[in-house]
C-alpha cells in the first residue's frame, strides 16, 4: 500500500521533525476507492495573512485533499475555493464541506453541517464538519485560570460543547449504526481524553482531564484517526493550536497553552485508515509577525487517507492532483510546481496561463511569469488505463512591485496611546494612496479601519508621495494586536502589509547606575506612570517593609517635596546621594501610599566588599543574596552574587520547607544576578528563598502580602 502523503515535505508536519509515517497495510484490492480528508480551519476566511485566500487555496492542493471539512469559513472562502477548484459545496455561514465528488443530501445541526457523498462505483459516504464553540477555553481554564477538574468538565457542557457535539453524533447516528463509512471532522476547541493523561499531565499543566466531548465521540463507535496512527501522546501530542501561538507568554508569565483540539474521525465496516498528520505549510512566523506567513491559519491542520469497500472494481486511472512552491509572486519571478497525482500517472500535460512556458510535459515543471495580473494552471495525469484533468481557475496571483512596495511601523510593540508612526516606500504615487490600521481578523472593505491617512500625511490628498511616513500622533487606545497596509487609490487593493501589538505600558522606574559610591548623587528615571501629582519615588536599605520603615530618601514625581504637576515621565535627582554603603532599592510609589508600581535595587559601595577591574567592571568576593520588595506582591526580585564560577541552585520553600519553585539550577560564572519571583498562585504568608553555591549557603526570609 502506498503512501498518500509521500509528496509533502517534512517540514510542513507538527512537530518539526523528521517523522516516518505510519502506513497501516492491508491485503491489496482492485475494489477499494482511496480517498484524503482535510480538517481546515481557515482564520476567519483566510484573511488573516496577506493574500490568504490564495494561500488557503494552494494549501488545500498541496495537502492532496479530496473532501474538506472548513471551519470558520466566513468572507466566502468556500464558494471561492470551490469555483476556483470545480468541486462540489455545502456552504453555511461558519461551517463548509467542499469535495472533489458530488454530494448528494446535506443537513445542519447546532455548529455543524454535514452532507453525503457519491465517491467511485456509486459508493455513498457520510461527512460531519463542525466548529464548537471556543468559550470557556478548557486548557485556559486549567492553565491560566486554576480551575479545578470539576469546573472544567462541568464548563464543557455550559460551553455547549457538550450540546453541540451530541447534536451532530445524532445527526450522523443512522449512518454509523448501519456501517455506511462516516467522518466527523473539525475544530472541536476540546482537547481530547486521549491526550490529558497521567504520563502526560507535565505537559498539561500538571491535569488530567476525561473531556467529555473527544469522549462522546469515541463512545459513538468513531475512531480518532491521528491518535490511531499515533498511539502515544507523549512522543506524538500532535499540537493544532497553534502553530503562530508557539512562543507566546502572557503578562503574568504564563505560556500559552499548546494542545490537539482539531480532529478528524472515523466508523464504518469497510473504511480503513492509512495515515494520519498535522498539517501546515512551511514555518509559521510567531504572533504578530504573521501576516506574511505561506500558512494562513492560526491552527495547523489535520489530513488522513482511507480507502474504502466499494464492492466493484476501481479503474485505476490517475486522479490528477498538484500544487504550487507558493501562489504569489512578483512579475519575472519562477514558480515550481509538483505534480501528486495518484495511482501512477506515466505522462504529464501542463498548461500555464501566461507563463514561459506555456505549456510543458515535465511531471514537475518551473515556469516564469512576466506580466501581473491572474492565471490559471491545468494538468492532464495519464496512464495505461486513462487520463484525469484538473484545472485551477486563478491559481497564481503575479504582481507588479510585490517586493518592491514596503510599509513597516517604526516598532512592534506600542503602549497605549503611543503614537504610531509609519513609512512606506515604492508606492504607486498617486494622491489617494492611504495607510489603514486594522484590528488583527478585520477584513479592508468590510470593516471600517481603526486609524488611515493618506500619504501625505492627513485626511485631505494633495501630493502624489510614492516614499515617505506618517505619523498616527494619537495612536490606539484599545490593547490588541493590528495591522497596518498601504493601499492603492482610496480602494482596497492592499499593497503590503506589517503587523504590530498594543499593550498597557507597565510603571517602569530605573536608576541611572547599578552601583554608586557613597555620597553619588542618584538619578531615577520613571515611565507610565498614573500621573497623580503625589506619585513619589522613594528609597529603601533592601530588607525595610514601605510604612512601617521610613524611606531613606523621598522625592514627588516633579523632584520635589512639594507635590505639583501631573508626570507620568520624568526623572528625580536625589543630590546628595546615600552616606551609607550597602544594598538599596527604589520604588516608585502610587499617590502618597505604598502601592509599588515599580522597583529596582542598585549598591551603594565604600570599596571593602568588591574589587574593581582596570576597566571598572565591579567583580563580587562574596556570595550575596538579597529580594526587593519584601514584603511583595505578587513579584519579588532575586538578586545575587557569585564570586567564582560555580553550581548554584536558588530555590524558595514554603514555611513547612516544601519546595515551591526552582529558580536556577545550573552553573553560573563571577558576576551579579536578577530573577524574577511570581507567587501569583501562592497564599499570603512567609518564604525562605535559599542560595546554594558549592558548600556555601545563605537563605532570605520573604514575606508575600496579598
Amino acid at each position: 500500500m502506498k503512501n498518500l502523503f509521500s509528496h509533502l515535505p517534512a517540514i510542513v508536519f507538527f512537530p518539526l521533525i523528521l517523522v516516518t509515517f505510519l502506513t497501516i497495510c492491508y491485503g491489496q484490492s482492485n475494489t477499494r476507492s482511496e480517498i484524503t480528508l482535510l480538517s481546515f480551519n481557515v482564520w476567519g476566511g483566510g484573511k488573516n495573512v496577506s493574500d490568504g485566500q490564495s494561500k488557503v487555496l494552494n494549501a488545500v492542493l498541496t495537502s492532496g485533499a479530496d473532501i474538506v471539512g472548513i471551519s470558520e469559513a466566513t468572507a466566502g472562502i468556500g464558494n471561492l475555493l470551490a469555483d476556483k477548484l470545480g468541486w462540489y459545496r455545502y456552504v453555511t455561514n461558519d461551517n463548509d464541506i467542499i469535495s472533489r465528488f458530488p454530494i448528494k443530501q446535506t443537513w445542519n445541526s447546532t455548529k455543524g453541517v454535514g452532507a453525503t457523498i457519491e465517491i467511485e462505483n456509486g459508493k455513498i459516504i457520510a461527512v460531519k464538519a463542525v466548529h464548537l464553540n471556543y468559550t470557556p477555553y478548557g486548557p485556559y481554564r486549567a492553565c491560566l485560570d486554576g480551575a479545578s477538574v470539576g469546573q472544567i468538565i462541568n464548563e464543557e457542557t455550559s460551553s455547549g460543547r457538550m450540546g453541540e457535539m451530541n447534536a451532530a453524533l445524532n445527526s450522523i447516528d443512522t449512518y454509523l449504526k448501519n456501517g455506511t463509512p462516516t467522518f466527523l471532522m473539525g475544530d472541536l476547541n476540546t482537547p481530547s481524553h486521549l491526550d490529558w493523561i497521567s504520563s502526560t499531565a507535565i505537559n498539561h499543566c500538571g491535569y488530567i482531564v476525561q473531556w467529555p466531548v473527544t469522549k462522546a465521540v469515541e463512545d459513538s463507535g468513531m475512531v480518532d484517526s491521528y491518535r490511531e496512527a499515533y498511539p502515544n501522546p507523549e512522543v506524538s501530542p500532535g499540537i493544532t493550536w497553534s502553530p503562530i501561538y508557539r512562543t507566546y507568554v502572557y503578562g503574568n508569565g504564563k505560556p500559552e497553552p499548546l494542545d490537539r483540539i482539531d480532529f478528524i474521525y472515523f466508523s464504518g465496516d469497510s473504511v480503513r485508515m492509512h495515515n494520519s498528520e498535522i498539517f501546515t505549510v512551511g514555518t509559521p512566523e510567531q504572533i504578530p509577525n504573521h501576516w506574511h506567513n505561506e500558512w494562513p491559519s492560526d491552527h495547523s491542520a489535520v489530513v488522513s487517507s482511507f480507502s474504502i469497500e466499494t464492492g466493484a472494481e476501481i479503474r485505476g486511472i490517475p486522479e490528477a492532483k498538484f500544487y504550487a512552491s507558493t501562489p504569489v509572486i512578483m512579475q519575472g519571478n519562477s514558480i515550481s510546481y509538483t505534480d501528486i497525482s495518484t495511482n501512477n500517472p506515466t505522462s504529464w500535460s501542463w498548461i500555464f496561463e501566461g507563463g514561459t512556458p506555456a505549456a510543458s510535459t515535465v511531471q514537475n515543471p518551473n515556469v516564469t511569469y512576466l506580466t501581473a495580473r491572474n492565471y490559471t494552471v491545468k494538468l492532464v495525469a495519464t496512464n495505461a488505463k486513462g487520463s484525469d484533468t484538473t484545472t485551477v481557475m486563478g491559481l497564481i496571483t503575479v504582481r507588479s512591485g510585490i517586493g518592491l512596495v514596503d510599509v513597516f511601523t517604526d516598532r512592534t510593540i506600542y503602549n497605549r496611546d503611543e503614537s504610531i508612526t509609519v513609512s512606506f516606500s515604492n508606492g504607486p504615487g498617486n494622491p489617494k494612496d492611504w495607510i489603514g490600521i486594522y484590528k488583527a481578523g478585520d477584513v479592508p472593505g468590510s470593516t471600517p479601519s481603526t486609524l488611515w491617512l493618506y500619504v501625505n500625511g492627513n485626511q485631505s490628498a494633495t501630493d502624489s508621495i510614492k516614499n515617505g511616513k506618517v505619523t498616527f500622533t494619537t495612536g490606539l487606545h484599545t490593547e490588541g494586536n493590528y495591522w497596518v497596509g498601504l493601499f492603492e487609490d482610496d480602494g482596497y487593493n492592499l499593497l503590503k502589509a506589517d503587523s504590530f501589538k498594543v499593550k498597557e505600558g507597565q510603571p517602569r522606574a530605573i536608576t541611572d547606575k547599578n552601583t554608586y559610591n557613597i555620597g553619588d548623587s542618584i538619578t531615577v528615571s520613571f515611565k507610565n506612570g498614573p500621573q497623580n501629582p503625589t506619585d513619589w519615588i522613594g528609597i529603601y536599605k533592601v530588607g525595610d517593609i514601605p510604612g512601617p520603615t521610613p524611606s531613606t530618601l523621598w522625592l514627588y514625581v516633579n523632584g520635589t517635596q512639594s507635590a505639583t504637576d501631573s508626570i507620568g515621565i520624568g526623572k528625580v535627582t536625589f543630590i546628595q546621594g546615600l552616606s551609607n554603603a550597602g544594598m538599596y532599592w527604589t520604588g516608585f510609589f502610587e499617590n502618597d501610599g505604598y502601592a509599588i508600581l515599580d522597583s529596582v535595587s542598585f549598591t551603594v559601595s565604600n570599596a571593602t566588599d568588591i574589587e574593581t577591574r582596570h576597566n571598572d567592571v565591579q567583580i563580587p568576593k562574596i556570595l550575596t543574596l538579597h529580594n526587593y520588595p519584601n514584603p511583595f506582591n505578587p513579584v519579588s526580585t532575586i538578586s545575587y552574587s557569585i564570586p567564582r564560577s560555580e553550581m548554584v541552585t536558588l530555590k524558595v520553600y514554603d514555611a513547612l520547607g516544601r519546595t515551591v519553585a526552582t529558580l536556577v539550577d545550573e552553573i553560573r560564572h563571577q558576576g551579579s544576578y536578577e530573577v524574577h519571583f511570581d507567587g501569583n498562585n501562592l497564599a499570603s504568608g512567609i518564604y525562605l528563598c535559599r542560595i546554594t553555591m558549592g558548600n556555601e549557603t545563605l537563605t532570605r526570609k520573604m514575606l508575600l502580602m496579598k
